[in-house]
């Protein structure tokens, strides 16, 4: 159950916070955490749930965690479309796609938006390639995110290059204990940071 105040003070960390909190039942208590705690701590209603977030971009990437266990992490599945091959290259591999969420059979999907401006590449992909293989699957809940909404969630900074808002959000992961795959050159691996990322904020709302 989430709880909206002002300024909470956490029953964990004893930190006063200005994020959503969290109430938890601890023996004949009831109590309130902050977000952070919930994740780090595995409170809430979805801690131990089997959950898949997805950053649906062509260089995104999908994930599957069961509490705060990692149990895969892929880039997204992609083929060349043919009728759109000339302009737009290559789609997510919807069935491919279908098959990694059906058989970690997930309670709950939470995969972020394509932004206000997206050009029709983005729109067919998400809507035709990420959002019917998750409707094929069907038994489970849909959590649809807007980008510029969730990095609040987890109180992750503001502002910032792209490449500094991966390193803040991969530290974050790393914080809760998660050891994320990284490229052959050694860097993170963008589109799985935030599939992850994606994941965690499904506890949360």
């Amino acid at each position: 159950m989430g709880v909206d105040k002002n300024s909470i003070k956490c029953a964990v960390c004893t930190k006063n916070s200005c994020m959503r909190g969290t109430v938890i039942r601890i023996k004949d208590y009831y109590v309130i955490v902050c977000n952070l705690c919930a994740l780090k701590y595995n409170y809430g209603e979805r801690s131990m749930k089997k959950i898949i977030g997805i950053d649906p971009g062509l260089k995104g990437g999908i994930v599957g965690i069961e509490g705060n266990e990692l149990k895969f992490a892929h880039n997204l599945p992609t083929f060349i479309f043919e009728p759109l091959s000339k302009q737009h290259g290559r789609l997510t591999d919807k069935n491919a796609l279908h098959a990694i969420i059906s058989g970690f059979k997930p309670d709950l999907i939470v995969v972020e938006l394509p932004r206000g401006r997206s050009n029709l590449k983005t729109v067919i992909n998400y809507g035709w390639s990420v959002l019917g293989a998750i409707t094929a699957y069907g038994d489970c809940e849909l959590i649809e995110v807007a980008a510029n909404s969730w990095p609040p969630k987890l109180n992750l900074p503001k502002g910032g290059t792209k490449e500094q808002k991966i390193l803040d959000r991969a530290k974050f992961l790393e914080g809760l204990g998660y050891t994320l795959p990284k490229n052959k050159v050694g860097n993170y691996r963008d589109g799985i940071v935030d599939a992850l990322c994606l994941a965690e904020v499904g506890k949360v709302l």
